[in-house]
C-alpha cells in the first residue's frame, strides 16, 4: 500500500489526485477505512470497488488517512507500507479547517480551539506512526513546499516510489473525491494539475486559541517535521 498520512487541509487532495492518476496506483482519496485489522487493505479495494475507483492491474493500493479513529492500535503489517507524512503549519490549518467546517457543518472542529486540538492530537499521532516506519518505507513532505514547488515535489515522491511511467504533475478528479469526505470538495474538481503559489510556512501562533494549546500545536510541528532532515526520512 500507499498511503499519506496527514492532517486535515494540509494540501492532501492534491497530491492524492496526482497519485491516482498514475495508472500503477489504485485509489482515489480517503476512503475512511480503518487500518487496525490485518484485512483493512481488503476492505480499501471493495471501498474503491464500490466507487468505480478500483484499478485491477495496478501495482499500489492507495488509501489517505487524516483522523486518529481511523490508524489507531495498528497491525506490523501497516507498517510495510509506503508512507508520504505530510505536515501544514498549525496556523493556517487550523484556519482552514474552521472555515471548511462552517461550509460543510462538521460540528466537531467548528472553533479554532476544537480545530487546533484536533490538529495536535493529530501530530502527535503521527509522530508515533514515523518512528515506527523504517527510514526506506517513509518521506516526509511540507505542504507549503508542494504547493510552492509542484512540479519538483512530484517528481521526487514519484522517484521515491519508483514509479514507471514518471509521475507527472497532472490529473483527473475522481468524482469520489467529491463526495462523502473522500477530498477536498472545494476546489480540486476545478484543477488538472497542482498549480504552484507562494506558501511559506507560518508560524505565527494560532489565533483564537489558548496561548499553550497555540504553543503545543507549535512545538508539534516542529517536533515531527523536523524528523523529516535528509538523515532520517528515506533518500
Amino acid at each position: 500500500m500507499i498511503v499519506i498520512l496527514s492532517h486535515m487541509r494540509g494540501a492532501t487532495t492534491a497530491l492524492s489526485n496526482v497519485l491516482c492518476s498514475h495508472e500503477q496506483i489504485s485509489g482515489y482519496g480517503e476512503t475512511h477505512v480503518s487500518h487496525n485489522r490485518s484485512y483493512s487493505p481488503g476492505q480499501v479495494v471493495v471501498n474503491q470497488y464500490r466507487r468505480n475507483a478500483w484499478k485491477k492491474e495496478a501495482d499500489f493500493l492507495f488509501d489517505k488517512i487524516l483522523h486518529n479513529g481511523l490508524d489507531g492500535d495498528l497491525p506490523d503489517t501497516f507498517y510495510g507500507s509506503r508512507a508520504i507524512f505530510m505536515v501544514r503549519a498549525p496556523r493556517p490549518s487550523i484556519s482552514s479547517i474552521v472555515k471548511l467546517s462552517a461550509e460543510t457543518g462538521m460540528k466537531n472542529v467548528n472553533t479554532p480551539e476544537k480545530a487546533a486540538t484536533y490538529y495536535l492530537n493529530r501530530l502527535e499521532r503521527l509522530r508515533e506512526h514515523w518512528e515506527r516506519f523504517s527510514p526506506v518505507q517513509r518521506l516526509g513532505l511540507h505542504s507549503e513546499q508542494l504547493l510552492s514547488c509542484p512540479d519538483a515535489e512530484v517528481s521526487r515522491v514519484g522517484t521515491w516510489l519508483g514509479l514507471n511511467p514518471a509521475l507527472r504533475n497532472a490529473y483527473i478528479s475522481h468524482p469520489a473525491t467529491q463526495a462523502h469526505g473522500g477530498g477536498d470538495p472545494t476546489l480540486s474538481s476545478k484543477l488538472t494539475r497542482i498549480e504552484a503559489r507562494r506558501e511559506e510556512a507560518d508560524l505565527s501562533p494560532v489565533t483564537g486559541v489558548p496561548p499553550a494549546l497555540s504553543e503545543a500545536c507549535l512545538q508539534a510541528y516542529r517536533a515531527l517535521t523536523k524528523q523529516f532532515s535528509p538523515t532520517n526520512a528515506a533518500p
